[in-house]
């Protein structure tokens, strides 16, 4: 989870709880299994995670394991990975979203260690009503070429993203919605087979400064609030 600048929002604390005394609530996991939490944070943030957290996992039948990353030391590591992308898909300079960690999930493979092989991102706004442990089972379906699991954005989020490029080609399915049309995806639940994402020899093509700018021509992509807000 992505856990930064926590500390000055009253309303993501308020997230958190949720978020967490619900995953405790209906989490279940094997004798010999262990969840371990990845939280990207701010000094502050993090301080403040270390206290709620003692809090909400008091009641936890599992084991687990809670690991804290450094926001900026992870920023550095990213930033020569996507500083293209950001030139396309950042809203502006100095804006929270423009900062490369809102990239982290496209990139993670490249700066976290080989033996993470498998990783679940999650928003800090979920309410879980199942057991977490069936996000990791999905893993198990993952077709050979899989590299990412993502569902489908329910709003019409890229139907206002890409008005540019439906305007120009008025017969695309592009924005449209289910069963038949391309919604887009909503990343507040992401399986990550990190060890799939460092072999796949098209995943890391596409990640190229070329092929980004290519892809945000072709389909006149242009940051927007809305889809940052939609996303990490």
């Amino acid at each position: 989870m992505m856990f930064t600048k926590v500390d000055k929002s009253q309303s993501l604390q308020d997230k958190f709880k949720v978020a967490m005394l619900s995953m405790v609530k209906h989490a279940l996991f094997q004798d010999d299994e262990l969840l371990v939490l990845h939280f990207v944070c701010d000094p502050a943030s993090q301080e403040l995670g270390k206290s709620m957290l003692k809090e909400f996992l008091k009641d936890a039948t599992f084991k687990y394991e809670v690991l804290f990353h450094d926001v900026v030391e992870l920023t550095h590591k990213l930033f020569p990975i996507v500083e293209a992308m950001q030139k396309h898909f950042s809203a502006g300079s100095g804006a929270y979203y423009s900062d490369a960690i809102f990239f982290l999930s496209v990139a993670m493979h490249l700066i976290m260690p080989e033996n993470l092989t498998h990783i679940v991102q999650l928003d800090l706004d979920l309410k879980y009503k199942t057991n977490i442990r069936d996000l990791f089972q999905e893993f198990d379906h993952f077709p050979p070429e899989a590299v990412i699991g993502i569902t489908r954005e329910m709003q019409p989020v890229y139907r206002h993203t890409f008005w540019q490029y439906r305007k120009e080609n008025p017969q695309t399915k592009v924005g449209e919605p289910p069963p038949d049309g391309l919604p887009g995806f909503n990343s507040g639940v992401m399986l990550l087979d990190l060890g799939a994402m460092r072999t796949s020899a098209l995943y890391n093509q596409l990640l190229r400064p070329y092929n980004v700018a290519k892809l945000a021509e072709q389909y006149r992509f242009r940051a927007t609030l809305e889809t940052r807000t939609s996303s990490l």
